[in-house]
């Protein structure tokens, strides 16, 4: 083999292999729109496993962690501090770690008149629901009645707390009779039983506090 032919040869392969290099290293690197989309790294608040729509977040430390994220994966109005959550609900599902905005919460929890926290007491109630699964025990609802013959059901109670919920029987028309306790002022617990006393009640949870 002639003396040129071997350095041409070996020019290729040189050539072949710093091509090979470069292409290498830029595939490697997220495309500069990609990188500016990311951002700088935040710290946020992430839910530590899957959390349900409803519940009411008493000790946000024992369901939220911390964790950095790139911008461009965090929500608008991304919560960032515990003292945020205290008691708000969740107003939708939460999945494990994944960052809660404030738009996933509802307002905060109603306080109680001074001296009236110790005068609500747990209350039975039966309620005809066709779906329960979306009722978990400390989420915020309300009690809807309906009179027989009359339009939109009226709300009862606002905002009681949801202590437990039983399995149900069949109660026709797709849903279920399921005895429920709430945890309500002597008042409530007395417009519940009148209400009851006229017509089947139903859950729906609390709506935001404006």
């Amino acid at each position: 083999m002639k003396r040129k032919t071997v350095g041409l040869l070996m020019v290729a392969i040189v050539l072949g292999v710093v091509g090979g290099r470069l292409t290498n290293r830029l595939l490697s690197r997220p495309p500069e729109a990609e990188r500016a989309t990311e951002g700088e790294p935040t710290r946020v608040l992430v839910a530590r496993r899957d959390l349900a729509v409803g519940l009411r977040l008493r000790q946000p430390e024992e369901l939220f962690e911390e964790k950095t994220l790139p911008a461009g994966r965090v929500p608008k109005n991304a919560v960032t501090r515990l003292d945020q959550l205290a008691g708000r609900v969740l107003a939708r599902a939460a999945a494990g770690g994944q960052p809660v905005s404030a738009d996933d919460l509802l307002g905060l929890e109603r306080q109680p008149a001074a001296g009236a926290a110790s005068a609500r007491r747990p209350t039975r109630i039966v309620v005809h629901q066709a779906d329960m699964a979306v009722f978990l025990p400390d989420a915020v609802v309300d009690v809807l009645a309906a009179r027989p013959g009359e339009g939109a059901p009226r709300v009862v109670v606002r905002g009681a707390t949801l202590l437990a919920l039983e399995a149900g029987e069949p109660a026709g028309g797709g849903k279920r009779a399921c005895g429920v306790s709430l945890a309500v002022s002597p008042e409530e617990a007395k417009a519940l039983a009148r209400a009851a006393a006229e017509g089947p009640l139903r859950l729906a949870l609390s709506a935001p506090v404006k």
